[in-house]
């Protein structure tokens, strides 16, 4: 009876652990679609509202938290210029942590066509990155969770 009790708690927590993970590339999805929609949103408002920065920074509502931590850093970065940086969220590269921050940091310093052309430039880039993010969530996210599944059986077969 304790073996069968430990194999499915064991099945339990190994599903849940492959679906934290299938969580991770949904978090990514979510990420990248928030950056699409801000530079959509940054663009309208920067064109014909011309709002300050700091408004544009704080009015956004992206769907992902991650996503809204760079927006408040950023808004910060407007009246501290050593404002520091927020923490890189696990799902990100290091690289395309560094190139989002990049892009929040180079905001504001030219005139509004080259802001709105540069946020059309940058904005074919993420809707790019969007796309690979939701295409690898569509394809391994059912992997992830039934992996984590799988291995639960087999210790539960082991246990047994």
């Amino acid at each position: 009876m304790l073996k069968i009790l430990l194999g499915f708690m064991f099945l339990g927590l190994c599903g849940s652990g492959g679906y934290w993970f299938a969580l991770e590339l949904k978090k990514r999805e979510k990420f990248y679609l928030s950056l699409v929609d801000f530079v959509a949103f940054a663009k309208a408002k920067i064109s014909f509202l011309q709002s300050n920065l700091k408004d544009l920074f704080l009015s956004f509502v992206g769907q992902s938290e991650d996503f809204k931590s760079l927006l408040a850093w950023r808004a910060e970065l407007v009246e501290s210029p050593s404002a520091k940086r927020p923490e890189k969220p696990a799902f990100l590269k290091d690289d395309e942590f560094e190139d989002v921050c990049a892009f929040f940091e180079k905001m504001g310093k030219s005139d509004v066509e080259n802001e709105c052309a540069i946020l059309e430039e940058q904005g074919q880039i993420f809707r790019e990155k969007h796309r690979k993010a939701e295409a690898e969530k569509d394809k391994k996210f059912g992997a992830y969770t039934k992996l984590g599944f799988a291995l639960g059986c087999v210790i539960f077969v082991l246990i047994l």
